[in-house]
């Protein structure tokens, strides 16, 4: 068995062989009149009737086509990197707004001691007024 590729396209013709003795009985005496034989063995060793023609009308027709061309390929990396890209964004923005919402966080606890911080001095004030 040889490992050379198989071939693109290729077309197949099934084979049939049949065989039979000639000439026939019913047209030995003419054939062998017609063709000035006297002996009928030398007659059937040097007669030969040869028909080539097709078994079936049908022709099978193969061909391999590359299952993964170069254009698959590009396209599917293409597609994997629109998904990359895409899941990508998609972080960055819940990125962004886990940042915004800590921020806002941060900020109103930021506001919330700088509230306590001067309602303990207006106390203060309150307190050595009176």
């Amino acid at each position: 068995m040889c490992d050379c590729p198989r071939p693109c396209s290729f077309i197949r013709y099934s084979v049939a062989l049949s065989a039979s003795q000639l000439p026939s009985l019913a047209s030995l005496p003419f054939t062998m009149k017609y063709l000035n034989f006297t002996d009928e063995k030398k007659l059937r060793e040097n007669i030969l009737e040869l028909r080539v023609y097709f078994e079936s009308d049908l022709v099978r027709r193969e061909s391999h086509v590359a299952q993964y061309t170069a254009q698959t390929y590009l396209s599917s990396l293409g597609g994997q990197m629109g998904i990359c890209m895409g899941a990508s964004l998609i972080s960055l923005v819940e990125l962004l707004e886990a940042l915004m919402y800590t921020g806002l966080v941060l900020s109103r606890r930021c506001l919330n001691k700088l509230r306590t911080v001067a309602q303990r001095e207006q106390s203060k004030t309150d307190a050595t007024r009176n």
